[in-house]
């Protein structure tokens, strides 16, 4: 047989192998990319919810300092200077203690992961929440009983900037779902490309800390 008729021969395996690898490697990066979108949108899910209950857990304390505390207070007419009279720290019941301490370990758990799925930004807020916010429990070094006594003033505030940084989340939520959806939709070799990228980056970042 002649070079060429050899050629020939050959071209119809080969071709066949290149077309079942290709079609084998991007069916393997679209299902890498997917998974990948749902782990992003299973953090994102996880963490709204966390702090939405840690946010209503902190809020039952505020209610039940106002009730305990400001409301009796407030009603003393003899008193001429109900602030000057409040305490600054209140013993928490049991329950609502033990309820805000499961919220706080599963916002903290959740949050910790901020920068493998988010923004800069907002991964930056999620790691100051650790030290600002979600660590009203972790914080409690005075008194390690189950009715702890802890300092009640700026719980209202806490859970004020709480929501601010679930809000933030939940737009960074709707940006991924946005931004995944027009590219794949406009430019799917785009997707991929910006999918890669991705990979890429953590799996730099994972170097540099195991490092």
């Amino acid at each position: 047989m002649t070079f060429i008729e050899i050629a020939k021969a050959a071209a119809g395996p080969i071709g066949a192998f290149a077309a079942a690898w290709l079609g084998a490697h991007l069916g393997f990066r679209k299902t890498r990319k997917e998974r990948a979108l749902d782990r992003s949108v299973t953090w994102h899910v996880d963490t709204i919810q966390a702090l939405a209950s840690y946010e209503e857990r902190l809020k039952r304390l505020h209610a039940y300092s106002r009730h305990v505390l400001v409301v009796p207070l407030s009603r003393d007419a003899a008193s001429t200077d109900t602030a000057a009279g409040m305490p600054q720290r209140i013993r928490v019941p049991e329950r609502l203690w033990q309820d805000l301490r499961e919220a706080e370990e599963a916002a903290r758990a959740t949050l910790r992961l901020a920068d493998a799925f988010t923004d800069l930004p907002t991964a930056i807020q999620c790691s100051t929440s650790l030290s600002t916010l979600v660590n009203v429990v972790a914080d409690q070094w005075l008194d390690l009983s189950p009715e702890p006594e802890v300092a009640w003033a700026g719980w209202a505030g806490t859970a004020i900037r709480l929501a601010s940084l679930r809000d933030a989340i939940q737009r960074s939520y709707r940006s991924t779902l946005e931004v995944d959806g027009f590219f794949a939709s406009v430019s799917p070799r785009f997707s991929k490309f910006l999918l890669l990228r991705r990979i890429n980056k953590e799996q730099r970042r994972l170097a540099r800390h195991a490092s």
